[in-house]
Parts: C-alpha cells; sequence; structure tokens
C-alpha cells in the first residue's frame, strides 16, 4: 500500500462525492492509503500521457529545426494547442505549479500566431524538466503488505470502539499509522494515550474522586490504586449475579491497566524502546480492554 505525501485528487469513478467545479475527483483525505493499481488508473496514466505529449512535441521541434523550418506549420500548431490544452488541465488538477507556469505560457504563444521552432523546441524542453520536478515532491510511502491489511482493517475492527470513545480514534490510528511505518516506540506512545482515556473512564465509573485536582491530572499509579479500592469492597459484599459480574468486569479491566501500567511508564518517561512485536502486542492488549469496556457501557462516553 502507498502512502501519499501530498495531496492528489481521484478520479469520481470511486464514486466519490464532488467537491470542485467538475465532477471528475476529490480530493483524498489526510493519511488515505491508496494500492499501486489506484495510483495507476486514476495518476500514472494520466501523468505518463501528459509526459509523453511533451516529449512528442519536443522532438518535433527539434525536428523542425534540424530541418530548417524557422516557424511551425499552422496545422501543427493548432494541434499541439489542443494537446497541450489536456497537459495544462492535468498540471492545474495535480496541483504542478512550474508546469502551470511554463504551460500557460506555450499555450498563450501557440495560440498568438506563428511560433519560431528554436522556441517552442526549448520551452517544450523546459516543460518536461518543470513536469519532472513537480513530480519528484510528491512521495509516497510504501507500507508492508500485512502492515497495510493491518491498517486497512483498523476502521472495522475499531468501528464500536471508535463510536463509544471518539477521542481515542486520533490515538489509535496514529499509533497503527506509526507501528506500520516502524516506529514502534511511538506507537506505544499513542496507545498508551487511547488507554489513558479508558483509564479515566472506568475511574467515573466506579466513583472516584479527587478533591484537589481533576482525574486528568492524576497519575495512573493513583487511580488504580482507588479503584482497587472499590474492587475490595465490592468483594466484600454479598455476592449475587450482579455483583459477581462486577467484581469480574473491575477485576479483569484493572488487572489489564497493571499490565499496562510498566509500559506506559517507560514510554512516558523515557526509560527504554519498543520493537515491532512488543508495540503491536501492546496495541492488541489495549484493544482487548476496549472491547470489554465497550461492551458493558456500550454508550460509552456519548449521552443516553
Amino acid at each position: 500500500m502507498l502512502y501519499l505525501t501530498y495531496p492528489t485528487m481521484i478520479e469520481d469513478a470511486r464514486g466519490c462525492a464532488d467537491t470542485g467545479a467538475e465532477s471528475r475527483s476529490r480530493w483524498p483525505q489526510p493519511g488515505e492509503l491508496w494500492n499501486l493499481w489506484d495510483m495507476y488508473n486514476f495518476v500514472l496514466v494520466e501523468f505518463h500521457h501528459a509526459f509523453l505529449i511533451v516529449a512528442k512535441a519536443h522532438d518535433l521541434t527539434r525536428h523542425l529545426v534540424d530541418s530548417g523550418q524557422p516557424f511551425v506549420p499552422p496545422l501543427q500548431q493548432k494541434e499541439l494547442a489542443v494537446q497541450f490544452e489536456s497537459v495544462a488541465a492535468f498540471c492545474a488538477k495535480h496541483d504542478f505549479p512550474l508546469s502551470q507556469h511554463v504551460c500557460a505560457w506555450l499555450l498563450r504563444r501557440l495560440k498568438e500566431g506563428p511560433i519560431h521552432t528554436a522556441m517552442l523546441r526549448d520551452n517544450t524542453r523546459s516543460l518536461s524538466e518543470a513536469l519532472t520536478d513537480d513530480a519528484s515532491k510528491i512521495r509516497a510511502y510504501i507500507y508492508r503488505n500485512e502492515r497495510a491489511d493491518f491498517l486497512s482493517n483498523l476502521d472495522n475492527e475499531w468501528a464500536s470502539v471508535f463510536l463509544a470513545f471518539p477521542e481515542t480514534e486520533i490515538e489509535i490510528k496514529a499509533a497503527v499509522d506509526l507501528w506500520a511505518l516502524g516506529h514502534s516506540t511511538a506507537s506505544v506512545f499513542h496507545t498508551m494515550r487511547a488507554c489513558e482515556l479508558g483509564l479515566r473512564f472506568l475511574a467515573k465509573k466506579v466513583g472516584v474522586k479527587n478533591e484537589d485536582k481533576p482525574l486528568e491530572w492524576m497519575q495512573w499509579g493513583a487511580l488504580i490504586k482507588e479503584m482497587d479500592k472499590r474492587l475490595l469492597a465490592l468483594t466484600s459484599q454479598t455476592n449475587g449475579p450482579k455483583k459477581d459480574a462486577e467484581k469480574v468486569f473491575l477485576g479483569g479491566a484493572l488487572s489489564h491497566m497493571r499490565s499496562l501500567q510498566e509500559k506506559r511508564d517507560a514510554v512516558m518517561h523515557v526509560r527504554r524502546q519498543f520493537d515491532e512485536h512488543e508495540a503491536r502486542s501492546v496495541f492488541l492488549h489495549v484493544h482487548g480492554l476496549f472491547i470489554s469496556i465497550q461492551s458493558k457501557y456500550p454508550k460509552g462516553v456519548r449521552k443516553a
């Protein structure tokens, strides 16, 4: 899979909503994944076509110069103007600034009247170089297939959690993207930020309060300690299906939190690095925690 670092446009053939004056394309969303087939279908064919027009025009004018013709024949000049209109449209569509400037000048000269073959030769070479420079500024990162698949499936696997806990989405997507890019420790950092949202939510649900500071300012250890007190209080109460279920849920959630606390402290206090396997394990652990929380509190932070 390819991750574009420069905005390009996707053809409306994909069924996308229109955002411009024409119905042919839209801007992709930030971080949108394209596979190589999409690139070929919706960008590379167009780019090759535009580059080929310029290359053929340059070859033609070189031939005319070498054969001693001072001006481009009117019929060929008219055909070139039509062809360069499509090149100009491509450059505008993909925001190629250098190419747009050179192409606009060429079109104006082609439409004004007779044009010297040497001038057209030199400027078609300039346009070819401008296209190369503009295209070189578009960069793509190629994910390994298994990482791209993991990233592509993220929305489906986390859909219910993102709905119940919207603030987790930006952290989880950053975590998985960083992992897919090979930045495992940074991935753990964002996973822990998402996990902290779950910890605070649970603390509020079991009645943890602090008169001196909001829960957002409390340390993990302090929050877990207060929640342990609630679990102990549940354990001392009369057994029953509801109480037993509460104890099992809270005990499981606290077990998750305690096992994740060491990772959280390590990454937050720069104590060690994490490899890709550890980062994925931490991510899956947090996913399991949120699925557990969301199954008990389906609405999450949303109001009933």
